[in-house]
């Protein structure tokens, strides 16, 4: 059914109560997503397994493996028929092999083991297969012997599956010129996935060599961990009609099977000027503008600062980074094959904003420094993740600060990882980043073992300082080289060189601080009272994002650094002065002379949240509000995130938090303003539909950005960039007339050029667009519409097209763009549809228009290509912004009314975001009302 019919019903029901309308916001501030497709701080359907016994251990895999990618021949296509022969030790008598194997036909008949030496022949009586626990057992008649080696021989065929992605699967791109599908194979075998491409003991504790032969077809070319020694070799046996071999003779370093990799593909790769074995792969049409360059010459220098950072070279002949247009993760740090998401490693000159030119860094960053954290030295299980991944994201600052230092990088720490660590690790069904499972596999959640584990890392920089730090993870490489490790492996080695430098107090071990840390969820909230002149409380409890609820209570050992008004600001900042032991509730300090006032966690190194009492706060206030550079910059950040979330979650009256954002009209850094932004969005998205509250908050809100905004002058550096389209942002979104013209006149020089030259950059275009098509309506969205659809846009832009669409201010034009969603013969892509609904939901008067029509054409709807999914996008968006027992009504009388389209989870989270909005308002109404009297 055509849903452009419906318009005029739409026109008919609908009555559009009055609503003061600005554009939404276009920039997202959210840490870079290495796991984009996981809900944000989700930790549900974890996937559990047995781990495998240790009678017998790997030493060296030779895999012969061919992809077929045939669309013509769907007897072979997809399929990957292979081979493995493994190199296995007895470690004590057994009468049978237990392996993984998990989607992947084995040929019983042609399964072997003999003696490595010997030769002889060890009888097969059989093979079990358990799919529960993924492995397989092969069954022998006599009794392998004890420190003995033997080869296990297995013949087999894998998928190249197209349902899933990850072990071996399939990929695509479309061809601009031709509009033909390309394919490729691509793997990602982290964390337990290569058994889906091989059978193998797939635990990482169970390191091997591997000598891998790739048969592909004479269309494509492959890629794998080393470099190919014999490329096309047709003489022997060939894979099949049209294959050859591309042979890699040189084996790997010992490493874990999930590091494992391979691609096979039609790409074209560009190469770093200073390395030449580094090199950028991606379709041709990816690469055409010079936009692996970056990529390449990047990583180049990341392997050059960190074969220096840890006195330990690089030991495999090459780096290759692929650009896989359909990938899981973010990206996958396979040993001398990292595989991308196109956007987290291609960088257009002109295209690319400065925020996507961050990321990158920061991505190639985070991988290249796995090389070493993760594969050098890999923890022994899955539940010190984190030893791998916090390092890394710790180290990707490290990294960036010292290659690409025009951003600044340790000034965004907070923004990517602490402050989204401290919020996820808030929650009373956080989780331990060390998960206290030596027998089955768990996925910790990424914020957990990402952004928690490089927070408490940065903390330990803070306490031990970075020279004693780098030192440790020397210590601990070296020591460890291709082997495994436990956190106690990490701590130990903290310890040593902590006493060494005397940066540790001797009556503590790393172990027995961070302990605290990793074995338990949460972190603490620190008050800070004043007792007399001098003398000061400060207590510890668990900090709670909600303070109703009642997590477990835990302790911890936290090093408190401080500062008063009279501290000099420089590194003896971050000493601590002293510590609150895991014994200890509360303390008394005596600060000398009497403070005006006190600042616990200068430069925010510590995993933790303070808060001080009422005559404490109001002199910071009056600090911040009188020269609010005494304060340093990333305490002022770090201060209104405390404060914020702390009124979020019911500690103090939200017009606390507000009464400290007085300062902002002269705030001029990035790290203080986004997360001011991050909070303020969040009050933001409650009130604006307030015709009072909303209104009040919108011109505070003004008059905060407005200065930054019509400030002159040139942009110092990229962070200044950064900001400037942050506060352009929220100008045009507040509705400052300046910020709406000038886009629209921007946009008019733009769609009136003889050259078709833009004279705004990429980083302003999202707001530009939105804005426009917001102020002028029909003109500027069809300009938009017609850019949407042009052939020689880039992906990024698309979707900058695609966004604008759902910015007017005018129902008929956003009934309209429903309508494109929907329809399948309409301009939109099918992987825009539903995307481009939640952005109709996202707009203030959008919200009535999409909610009204999904109400109307519910059946056409789930007949039509977005389905129930195009219904749950926008109802999703709702609930973000709904917070009336009204809304709440009609949303679940809708719900009702077609449940069966609905699952139960769907319709329970939907409710339940509605509920917490409703409570979130009757808790901080007052408290706003309050300020804005």
């Amino acid at each position: 059914m055509k849903l452009q019919i419906l318009i005029g019903l739409l026109s008919v029901c609908i009555t559009f109560s009055t609503v003061v309308a600005y554009p939404q916001l276009q920039i997202q501030s959210d840490p870079v997503p290495f796991f984009p497709h996981l809900k944000k701080f989700s930790h549900k359907n974890f996937e559990i397994t047995n781990r495998l016994t240790t009678s017998v251990t790997p030493s060296h895999y030779k895999i012969r493996i061919t992809p077929i990618i045939e669309p013509e021949n769907e007897e072979v296509h997809l399929s990957a028929p292979g081979r493995v022969i493994i190199t296995v030790k007895c470690n004590s008598v057994t009468k049978s092999i237990t392996l993984h194997s998990y989607d992947i036909e084995v040929d019983e008949d042609a399964l072997s083991v003999k003696h490595a030496i010997a030769g002889t022949i060890i009888p097969v009586k059989g093979l079990d297969k358990n799919p529960d626990q993924q492995t397989i057992t092969i069954q022998l008649d006599m009794d392998l012997t004890s420190d003995e080696e033997y080869l296990v021989e297995i013949h087999f065929v894998a998928r190249v599956a197209d349902d899933r992605l990850n072990g071996l699967y399939l990929s695509k791109y479309i061809d601009p010129t031709t509009s033909n599908i390309n394919y490729h194979a691509a793997t990602q075998f982290e964390a337990i996935d290569a058994r889906k491409a091989f059978p193998c003991f797939d635990e990482p504790a169970l390191k091997a060599t591997f000598q891998i032969t790739i048969g592909r077809s004479l269309a494509f070319h492959s890629l794998s961990n080393m470099n190919i020694d014999e490329d096309g070799v047709e003489d022997g046996l060939p894979p099949r009609f049209g294959y050859v071999w591309d042979i890699y003779h040189t084996t790997t370093h010992r490493m874990s099977t999930y590091l494992v990799a391979l691609v096979v593909s039609d790409f074209t790769f560009v190469t770093s000027d200073s390395k030449t074995n580094v090199k950028v792969w991606g379709p041709e049409q990816l690469l055409e503008q010079d936009s692996g360059k970056f990529a390449a010459d990047t990583s180049a220098k990341m392997l050059t600062f960190f074969d220096s950072y840890f006195g330990l070279s690089y030991d495999f002949p090459k780096m290759d980074q692929v650009a896989v247009s359909d990938f899981h993760y973010g990206a996958m740090e396979n040993w001398g094959l990292n595989l991308y998401r196109p956007k987290f490693l291609l960088y257009t000159e002109g295209v690319s904003t400065q925020l996507n030119k961050w990321q990158i860094s920061s991505v190639i960053a985070h991988e290249i420094a796995h090389q070493w954290i993760g594969n050098v030295v890999t923890m022994e299980w899955w539940s010190d993740l984190w030893l791998n991944e916090g390092l890394a994201n710790y180290l990707q600052f490290v990294g960036t600060a010292a290659v690409t230092n025009e951003y600044e990088p340790w000034d965004r720490f907070g923004i990517d990882c602490s402050q989204s660590g401290l919020e996820y690790d808030g929650r009373a069904d956080a989780v331990p980043v060390h998960v206290d499972n030596e027998t089955h596999f768990v996925q910790v959640p990424f914020a957990g073992t990402y952004q928690k584990g490089s927070g408490i890392i940065r903390m330990m920089e803070g306490f031990l300082t970075e020279p004693t730090l780098t030192k440790g993870l020397k210590k601990y490489l070296k020591n460890l080289e291709y082997k495994n490790a436990i956190q106690d492996n990490l701590f130990d080695y903290l310890t040593q060189v902590g006493y060494e430098d005397d940066n540790l107090p001797r009556n503590l071990t790393i172990k027995q601080i961070m302990d605290t840390w990793t074995l338990q969820a949460g972190f603490p909230l620190i008050r800070v009272s004043r007792i007399t002149d001098t003398v000061f409380y400060i207590s510890q409890e668990r900090f709670s994002n909600d303070a109703n609820e009642n997590p477990d209570a835990y302790t911890w050992h936290v090093p408190i650094p401080y500062i008063t008004n009279t501290s000099p600001l420089d590194e003896t900042a971050l000493i601590p002065k002293f510590w609150i032991s895991d014994d200890t509730l509360l303390i008394s300090e005596k600060i000398t002379p009497k403070p005006e006032w006190i600042l616990l966690n200068p430069y925010a190194y510590g995993f933790y949240r303070v808060l001080y009492d009422s005559d404490l706060t109001t002199a910071l206030k009056k600090q911040l509000d009188t020269d609010h550079l005494k304060v340093p910059t990333l305490s002022r950040g770090q201060l209104l995130d405390d404060y914020f979330k702390s009124a979020f979650g019911e500690y103090i009256s939200i017009k606390t938090a507000m009464d400290l954002t007085g300062f902002l009209d002269k705030e001029k850094t990035l790290p203080v303003w986004v997360p001011a932004l991050n909070n303020l969005k969040i009050v933001y998205n409650m009130v604006k539909d307030v015709d009072v509250l909303g209104e009040k908050f919108r011109l505070y809100m003004l008059s905060k950005v407005t200065p930054w905004f019509l400030s002159t002058g040139t942009q110092n550096s990229v962070t200044d960039t950064l900001l400037r389209t942050e506060i352009l942002d929220w100008a045009c979104a507040l509705g400052n007339e300046i910020c709406l013209t000038n886009a629209t006149t921007l946009l008019d020089e733009w769609m009136n050029s003889e050259s078709g030259e833009k004279s705004f950059g990429p980083d302003f275009e999202a707001t530009i667009y939105c804005a426009a098509v917001f102020a002028g309506g029909k003109l500027y969205r069809d300009f938009m519409l017609k850019k949407y659809t042009d052939e020689n846009v880039t992906p990024i832009q698309q979707s900058l097209f695609l966004n604008a669409l759902a910015c007017p201010n005018d129902a008929s034009l956003l009934n309209e763009a429903l309508n494109m969603a929907v329809n399948s013969d309409s301009p939109i892509r099918d992987e825009d549809s539903i995307t481009l609904m939640g952005r109709v939901a996202d707009n203030t008067v959008g919200r009535q228009v999409a909610f009204s029509y999904i109400k109307l054409n519910v059946e056409a709807i789930l007949k039509s290509r977005v389905n129930v999914m195009g219904i749950q996008e926008v109802l999703t968006t709702l609930s973000k912004y709904f917070a009336t027992p009204d809304r709440l009504d009609e949303v679940r009388q809708f719900l009702n009314e077609n449940s069966k389209a609905f699952t139960p989870e769907f319709i329970k989270e939907t409710v339940a975001s509605i509920e917490e909005n409703i409570k979130w308002f009757n808790v901080h109404r007052s408290g706003l009302q309050e300020f804005f009297k």
